[in-house]
């Protein structure tokens, strides 16, 4: 075999290849071309699949973190909040319910929560931002609209809740929306944390509790590693043992990771089984163009 150093040489003995076995050719070329496309096809449609079944998941539970502990103290979490497993976190503490006449008809869960709470309860404002300040408030459009507010930066909104036996009427200022999702079953009324730690407290007193009650914690968790969520969610509930704490993963990542999900070797054959027969498709068909 002698090795061609000339390009213009090689160039016009594959142009004439090409013109002799024109059709030939283009068969082999469409057919590669649609094996391509195929796989292609069927990689997007199974990821756009589970992406869709995610996304609802996580819209019906109002939750996209990896791992959500409800029912924590104060002490609670600040103890577990140097997880080491822990790569980001949302704070938030639930306060009361709104009890609007108006909002009979779908829950409303007053709460402080941070940035990350916000973005984990996927209802983070889209217009203006989350209360600062005692007398502010952020609401969805669907609960504005059955307060029968204009979604509007700076209008007054008015709530009614009941903290330990004692119904109250608050009013507020607007401070940010966003466009309200139907699919859950609550909707969140944002308020500061100033407001709501004062309220808790103000219900505590009211009730002669032995000790100030600082509202019910929640933290959510998001991993580096989504395939040890279970592990690390039982990781957690040993540390939070004997307390009326509840730790729980996303439903959305365990149907795909928990003892009912799709196991790890199995999904490494079915893309090696995927792999080799685009492979051995795309080989054959250069051979029978060979031969």
């Amino acid at each position: 075999m002698v090795k061609v150093e000339s390009k213009t040489t090689i160039n016009t003995v594959v142009s004439r290849f090409m013109k002799v076995n024109r059709g030939r050719n283009l068969i082999a070329i469409l057919a590669i071309v649609m094996t391509t496309v195929m796989f292609t096809a069927l990689f997007t449609a199974a990821m756009s699949v589970v992406k869709s079944q995610q996304q609802h998941e996580m819209r019906s539970t109002m939750d996209s973190a990896h791992i959500t502990i409800q029912m924590m103290t104060k002490e609670q979490l600040e103890a577990i909040q140097d997880y080491a497993r822990i790569q980001r976190s949302g704070v938030a503490i639930f306060a009361a319910l709104a009890e609007n006449k108006e909002l009979r008809e779908t829950q409303t869960e007053i709460r402080y929560g941070d940035e990350n709470a916000a973005e984990s309860f996927m209802c983070g404002p889209q217009k203006g931002r989350l209360p600062k300040s005692e007398g502010e408030i952020a609401l969805s459009t669907i609960t504005l609209n059955q307060l029968g507010v204009e979604p509007k930066l700076g209008n007054k909104v008015k709530l009614a809740y009941t903290l330990s036996g004692k119904k109250q009427v608050n009013e507020f200022v607007l401070s940010g929306y966003w466009t309200g999702d139907p699919l859950p079953k609550a909707q969140i009324a944002w308020v500061s944390k100033g407001f709501c730690l004062k309220q808790c407290k103000e219900a505590t007193q009211d009730s002669l509790a032995k000790r100030d009650y600082e509202g019910e914690y929640s933290l959510n968790i998001w991993c580096g590693n989504i395939w040890k969520l279970t592990d690390y969610a039982e990781e957690l509930s040993q540390e939070l043992k004997g307390t009326p704490a509840k730790v729980s993963v996303n439903p959305a990542f365990e149907r795909y990771i928990g003892e009912d999900g799709l196991p790890i070797g199995t999904l490494a054959l079915i893309l090696l089984i995927i792999f080799l027969s685009g492979y051995l498709i795309i080989f054959n068909v250069f051979r029978i163009s060979v031969n």
